[in-house]
């Protein structure tokens, strides 16, 4: 399931501004955005629910501003600009920053989706001009279209649920969340194999999985722990910029155990047809088979395999 009705009808509420609070009202940002204070509330309620604009718009990927690593990546790469703003990307290829207007102050029925031209933004910024600021706007769809667009996702039984990666798993406040489990559950375990006072090997499963899960969120890349049923064949589902401006997707399965072969290797790949990349990632060592699957053409770009010592490592390095 991609959408609900109640995603399409909070959408509609926050268009309304009733879903809008102190929240927002609290994190207004940037004296370039002076006499846009509805479309700063409405859009910074968007960063953290997405999932309409993305259905409706048609948006390949999006990331959540600002405290995130990625974003920040995105910017330092000269992507975004840095004003704490969700940004966007069309299946075309360009990241943009995707603006709702509900107000009448843009024009009267003017209600729409823009994208920003993220050079002319980045000049209105340096040059603190708000006439730069508008002629960087161009507009992607109206509304009722965005709507009636998300409305065909709604309880779409063409898409397995097991293979769907949602954008809401990327928001800034679910990110949020998802640190502080992982970092709460993974932090002494690190800490006490780093002081030599457990051994990998001693770890329960669910305790190895929030220590991968913690190493990669420490190393940069967004996090998801799988705790959803099905799990649909992985454990981790993360999120990391793979080259400047493209945004990867990784399913990631772990397996505590001391030896990994090669049907447990296909199993995985199998499950995760759909995903760009996999991590196997286990506390004990792959078998020959394994490695030599990993070496074949299909699977060298998109296969990466993490034993006990490469976990060592990583905590040796935390």
């Amino acid at each position: 399931m991609i959408l609900t009705n109640d995603d399409i009808h909070e959408f509609e509420a926050a268009l309304d501004k009733t879903l809008i609070n102190d929240h927002y009202r609290e994190n207004i940002h940037g004296a370039i955005f002076d006499g846009y204070e509805d479309e700063i509330l409405l859009n910074q309620w968007i960063s953290n629910n997405p999932q309409v604009l993305m259905a409706g718009a048609a948006f390949q990927e999006y990331v959540g501003a600002h405290e995130l690593p990625l974003y920040k990546a995105l910017v330092n790469n000269n992507f975004m600009p840095s004003i704490k703003h969700a940004g966007f990307r069309p299946y075309e290829g360009s990241w943009l920053l995707a603006s709702v207007r509900a107000s009448d102050q843009f024009g009267g029925s003017n209600e729409g989706v823009y994208g920003y031209s993220i050079e002319k933004l980045r000049q209105a910024i340096d040059e603190n001009d708000d006439d730069i600021f508008d002629k960087a706007v161009y507009k992607i769809a109206d509304i009722d279209e965005i709507i009636r667009k998300a409305k065909k996702h709604i309880d779409c039984g063409i898409i397995d649920p097991t293979t769907f990666v949602s954008p809401t798993l990327w928001t800034p406040d679910n990110q949020s969340k998802e640190k502080l489990i992982i970092q709460s559950a993974a932090t002494p375990i690190i800490k006490a194999i780093q002081e030599e006072k457990c051994e990998l090997g001693s770890l329960h499963w669910r305790q190895l999985e929030d220590i991968v899960a913690e190493i990669l969120r420490q190393s940069g890349m967004e996090v998801h722990s799988v705790t959803e049923s099905p799990q649909g064949g992985r454990d981790i589902i993360a999120r990391a910029e793979l080259v400047p401006g493209e945004v990867i997707t990784i399913a990631v399965e772990v397996k505590h155990r001391k030896v990994v072969d090669r049907p447990i290797l296909h199993t995985a790949l199998h499950q995760n047809a759909h995903f760009p990349a996999l991590m196997l990632v286990t506390s004990g060592r792959f078998t020959a088979g394994v490695i030599k699957e990993a070496k074949k053409p299909t699977n060298t770009l998109r296969l990466f395999l993490k034993d006990g010592v490469a976990i060592r490592d990583m905590i040796k390095n935390y």
